[in-house]
């Protein structure tokens, strides 16, 4: 019984765990290698190279994810790494993004708002609006974590095309509008299992692509619980977390102090009136950050894709 209750107060926390073991990094962090580790990286290539299903799989800053996430150990990364190829295989996930989401998008919003100073795509999801409650009810489970599962996966499909262009461009940056957020519609105990799968799926298949995770306007009863369980989260996980209330002021200057202005909603601070729908974004050959909003034509991009590791960067 007290296990069952353990697992129910882990669930009104469970949108702090959806990192689970990211931690915050600079980007030169996120590059470099120790020598001993890049040795290990040219010993995983050898045995997952083969099974590898895209070119974008083959690249170092892709590969050492999984290295990272086990430790660098060489088997338990590469197990990790087959367990996300077949679940990509079974759930359909290159074409996910093609899927009719007209009605998720609609009541579950998600924007692109754009990117922090280092070039790091920056997304921000109103949690406080979404009813998950009502999709279970609606016997939609399934439904809403597969739609999660497409929006973690849009914002590492920008991540990769970014690359492509030859950008250093890693991680990206999540902010989560907790304003309207209640444990009826968001933390019933109906809504605990699709929590927990939503932060399986991302620690199997998306483990170390988030860079900060931003919590605005946490309510005292989430601020409350969280108290409780942050001593029992690993560090990493702690240094990943940036939770505040409802003082405006204060978590606006936190956000601009990472974005321009120009670069976010005035909801949160900036100057532009509203963040890119995804639906938006999705016409777009390519996201750049310096632009208002990016020309409906083909990209002329001549830049050269990112190169491989060497012992001491990402290139």
């Amino acid at each position: 019984m007290g296990c069952f209750k353990q697992q129910y107060f882990y669930g009104f926390l469970v949108l702090i765990l959806l990192i689970g073991k990211t931690y915050e990094v600079s980007l030169e962090e996120d590059l470099t290698l120790t020598y001993t580790q890049k040795l290990l990286l040219d010993k995983f290539k050898e045995i997952v190279n083969p099974a590898l299903t895209h070119e974008y799989m083959k690249r170092d800053i892709y590969l050492i994810r999984w290295l990272r996430a086990r430790n660098f150990n060489l088997m338990e990364a590469a197990q990790l790494l087959a367990q996300n190829l077949r679940w990509r295989q079974d759930e359909s996930m290159d074409t996910i993004l093609t899927e009719d989401w007209t009605d998720y998008e609609n009541r579950f919003p998600y924007y692109l708002e754009g990117c922090d100073k280092e070039g790091r795509p920056v997304a921000s999801v109103d949690v406080g609006s979404w009813d998950v409650r009502g999709q279970i009810l609606a016997g939609k489970r399934d439904r809403i974590i597969r739609y999660f599962d497409k929006l973690i996966e849009e914002i590492n499909t920008i991540v990769r095309h970014a690359q492509d262009r030859g950008e250093n461009v890693t991680q990206y940056t999540l902010i989560f509008q907790m304003g309207n957020y209640n444990l009826i519609e968001q933390g019933c105990p109906s809504c605990l299992p699709v929590y927990f799968a939503m932060f399986n799926s991302y620690e199997a298949h998306y483990t170390g692509n988030v860079h900060k995770m931003i919590l605005v306007n946490t309510p005292p009863i989430f601020q409350a619980l969280l108290s409780l369980i942050r001593p029992l989260l690993s560090p990493l996980t702690r240094d990943a977390l940036f939770i505040y209330g409802n003082n405006k002021a204060e978590w606006q200057s936190v956000l601009l102090e990472e974005m321009m202005p120009n670069q976010l909603a005035k909801s949160y601070g900036g100057n532009r009136e509203q963040g890119f729908e995804p639906r938006e974004v999705r016409l777009w050959k390519e996201f750049k950050c310096n632009v208002e909003r990016p020309e409906l034509q083909n990209s002329t991009s001549s830049t050269t894709p990112l190169t491989n590791i060497t012992s001491q960067h990402l290139s």
